[in-house]
């Protein structure tokens, strides 16, 4: 039984979804950035992270934070 070309590209479209949900997923756990950070401060109203700005403006360096 062989596939048909819908079910090839429907399946690949289908991992190349995965693939990306995965990336953005460990981007907001590591980085706090991407689609689900934006998902969850809009719509959960958690506060958004202490960015770069916010330390400039303070007057420390980013580089002592890290």
């Amino acid at each position: 039984m062989s596939l048909g070309v819908a079910a090839v590209v429907g399946i690949s479209v289908v991992l190349l979804i995965v693939i990306l949900v995965i990336i953005d997923v460990s981007c907001y756990f590591v980085n706090s950035c991407g689609v689900t950070m934006i998902l969850c401060t809009r719509l959960c109203g958690q506060p958004q992270a202490l960015g770069k700005e916010k330390t400039a403006e303070e007057g420390e360096r980013y580089d002592s934070l890290l």
